[in-house]
């Protein structure tokens, strides 16, 4: 729910600025004809040569006194009207954000990191119970601490609160106090109170002296600056000890010098059984596209259901899980979600986004992962490689200047 809410806003916010910049677009001839008119002005205020009691007949000499008039009625809806602020068009899109914010609100326990100063609970329990009792209009203590500054003007006009626009502001900042921690979600994992991941301080103050103990660390804090220090140095007695038998490391007057592992030579009817090897394993490789590959196992997987909705599952119509295919290699590829429309046909960049957006969840990549890695465990050739408990990655190449080792 609370990823749904951050992307809720996240969408209105850009299409909300959307708006403000292609009106901007349509009004840049105006824009531009009054930054003409506010240069001519400035060109004459400036300008020491007019007196003070020329100054008026001079600047209406050089602008048209009309036209002024004009470019000062529009600047004023840009200055204080509905696009003086992209706030105000995310106010505008209330009725949508509406539809979703009551039971967001109403199923969720939100609570105060110890410690911080805030007036978003209160402000969420007074519009929890103006939504439970229908009540439309705001009461005069409303909390507007939770605000920022330069959104108070928008909320609050003639001391007169606007409720649209406090609750949309309520609904930003408890996105944002929980992306900054300041708010967590009791019985939630992800957006949980900190301290929970801890051990508890009456658990801890009874094993706080074993744990140390046992792991060869100072109890006392006063200690650990000593304890390092000679951990530090006996590290490097060690290292200079052993350093004229060290095969893998040398220092000189270049640095530090790191040996490089022999390569490994075949005699020739090894290296004959390895070319005949290699070309078996060529000859008889299967050949087959990426999006193919992803079609088949899901055939067999059906691991695209994870990014479905669960009324959807059971259809399973094509187009749908192609759209999710695509919006997997565009991010796994990194191709990205514009490029990989235009590569697709049927596919728009607004089908990948809706997925990238609202399906492609951190717990549902976790269950379709899942899914893969048992069906691969399955497989007989998995029991040749082990116990599963390791993994072999990509070499990666990391080039360092000699002083940094």
């Amino acid at each position: 729910m609370i990823d749904v809410h951050h992307k809720l806003l996240l969408r209105i916010s850009q299409r909300a600025q959307k708006e403000m910049d292609d009106q901007t677009r349509k009004q840049r001839r105006m824009i531009r004809s009054s930054l003409a008119t506010l240069h001519t002005l400035s060109l004459v205020l400036l300008d020491e040569n007019i007196s003070d009691g020329e100054l008026r007949r001079t600047l209406f000499e050089r602008v048209d006194k009309e036209q002024l008039t004009l470019q000062m009625t529009k600047v004023a809806t840009w200055l204080t009207g509905k696009y003086s602020h992209v706030f105000n068009l995310v106010v505008a899109r209330f009725a949508y954000l509406r539809q979703f914010a009551p039971v967001f609100l109403k199923h969720l326990d939100f609570r105060l990191e110890e410690g911080v100063q805030s007036s978003v609970i209160e402000a969420i329990r007074l519009l929890r119970e103006m939504n439970a009792e229908n009540r439309r209009k705001l009461s005069a203590d409303a909390p507007l601490d939770f605000i920022p500054q330069k959104l108070r003007p928008l909320v609050e006009m003639d001391g007169t609160v606007n409720k649209r626009a406090w609750e949309c502001a309520l609904l930003s900042a408890v996105r944002d106090e929980l992306k900054a921690g300041n708010l967590y979600v009791m019985q939630s994992t992800h957006f949980g109170r900190f301290d929970n991941f801890f051990i508890p301080d009456g658990a801890w103050d009874m094993h706080r002296e074993t744990f140390f103990k046992r792991a060869g660390l100072p109890v006392k804090t006063e200690e650990v600056s000593t304890f390092l220090e000679k951990r530090f140095n006996r590290a490097f007695d060690d290292f200079l000890e052993l350093l004229p038998e060290n095969t893998y490391v040398n220092i000189n007057e270049n640095g530090w010098q790191l040996s490089v592992d022999p390569a490994e030579k075949l005699e020739a009817a090894g290296q004959q059984r390895l070319e005949d090897l290699k070309a078996w394993l060529s000859d008889n490789m299967r050949l087959i596209k990426l999006p193919e590959l992803l079609i088949e196992v899901d055939n067999e997987l059906y691991f695209t259901n994870h990014f479905i909705a669960s009324g959807q599952q059971e259809t399973r119509d094509a187009a749908r899980v192609c759209s999710v295919l695509a919006t997997i290699m565009a991010h796994g590829c990194n191709i990205g979600p514009y490029t990989m429309a235009r590569l697709t046909q049927g596919i728009s960049y607004r089908q990948i986004k809706w997925v990238t957006d609202w399906q492609l969840t951190e717990e549902a990549q976790r269950q379709a992962l899942a899914q893969i890695v048992n069906a691969l465990s399955r497989l007989d050739v998995t029991h040749s490689w082990g116990q599963g408990t390791t993994s072999s990655s990509d070499g990666q190449r990391f080039r360092l200047k000699r002083k940094l080792l």
